[in-house]
């Protein structure tokens, strides 16, 4: 009988998911075919980019040297020259070459003043260089005033060995929070401001097979950063100044009675053409295995609408189209029918997959 009543509860509450999801489908499925491209608030309810906002600013880019990254620095460099607006750009990624062919084409075939842009070439992954790095970034210029926190790298592995997690952790995850620790303490509490905007992806809330760690990156970035917000935003700025910093420091740092402000944006891209695929990590922690992404959106259009969400400074932006937009809003509002949908599925993900790593592993053999 007990179990007769479980079963009864079961259909029961799968039942209310199901009506409750019907509502959040139709305003997804609204939202998708009207704006196509992001979530309502971002699409409908937000001003137009303002060019202003990026006056005089130093903008840091990580994973600069292609896709979102690259497309974001040109979209910047290309606000400055038409709208005559001084901004200054450090471009970031473990690739120098690639890096010395944006800033190439941001000098020669955009205009923006070579001293306007550094490249600060490193691996984010390795953190024993980002503290050293950190203040590189700073002394350029003195300050920095947005950072893109855009590097990462992607995971196709099924039932992968623990190498393999941890690089994606450490770049996606430990990276991405240590500098953006470093930038908020010696750099926006003195200044009293700063803007942080993340490129994470709508796999925070979607599991997909064969992809645990990339998925729990960003997940464990979700989570980070909107408690950091909250810390940001909450707490008694004049109590935490008097207790964490000295009062010579203080009076080095120009830090008196002024709050700072400093925001936070994550953003949440679906699917978007870039390379990104091609640097996997597979199942062995070995960086091979994909080819470039050809679905979603362009990279231009993400970085656009990353540019649009960072001047109305957004807290939670999502950046999808069509599909992916309608499933992120279910999976948002309603996850027991998401569930239910990708446990249909998850078949197909996980052959996909383990079809690509059986032919790596052959070819390593």
């Amino acid at each position: 009988m007990n179990g007769f009543k479980k079963q009864i509860f079961e259909l029961f509450g799968i039942f209310c998911s199901i009506l409750y999801a019907i509502p959040v489908f139709f305003w997804s499925f609204f939202v998708a075919a009207l704006r196509k491209d992001s979530d309502f608030v971002l699409g409908y309810l937000s001003s137009k980019t303002s060019h202003d906002y990026f006056r005089d600013k130093v903008i840091w880019i990580t994973g600069s040297s292609s896709g979102i990254g690259k497309s974001l620095a040109i979209i910047l460099s290309e606000l400055s020259i038409r709208y005559k607006i001084p901004l200054f750009i450090i471009l970031t990624s473990r690739d120098s070459v690639e890096l010395d062919l944006v800033k190439s084409e941001l000098v020669e075939v955009i205009g923006i003043p070579e001293e306007n842009i550094l490249i600060l070439s490193f691996d984010i992954g390795d953190l024993s260089l980002i503290d050293s790095k950190v203040e590189e970034a700073i002394k350029w210029k003195g300050r920095i005033d947005l950072f893109y926190n855009n590097a990462g790298v992607g995971q196709k592995a099924i039932l992968g060995k623990f190498e393999s997690d941890k690089k994606v952790m450490m770049v996606n995850t430990l990276g991405s929070i240590m500098i953006s620790r470093l930038l908020i303490h010696k750099c926006f509490i003195p200044q009293r401001c700063g803007h942080i905007i993340n490129t994470l992806s709508i796999q925070a809330y979607i599991p997909l097979p064969g992809r645990c760690s990339y998925g729990a990156s960003k997940r464990a970035n979700l989570s980070f950063f909107q408690s950091l917000r909250m810390e940001l935003e909450g707490i008694n700025w004049d109590d935490y100044l008097s207790t964490e910093i000295s009062k010579n420091e203080m009076e080095s740092k120009n830090i008196f009675s002024v709050s700072p402000e400093i925001l936070i944006t994550n953003v949440y891209p679906g699917h978007v053409k870039t390379e990104f695929d091609v640097r996997n990590i597979m199942y062995d922690g070995s960086s091979n295995g994909g080819v470039s992404n050809m679905k979603g959106m362009s990279s231009r259009e993400c970085a656009e609408l990353m540019i649009k969400a960072t001047t109305n400074k957004l807290k939670e932006v999502w950046i999808a189209r069509g599909s992916e937009l309608i499933f992120t809003y279910i999976s948002y509002y309603s996850p027991n029918v998401s569930g239910l949908i990708s446990n249909i599925l998850n078949t197909k993900f996980v052959e996909k997959v383990w079809e690509l790593q059986k032919s790596n592993l052959k070819k390593s053999t």
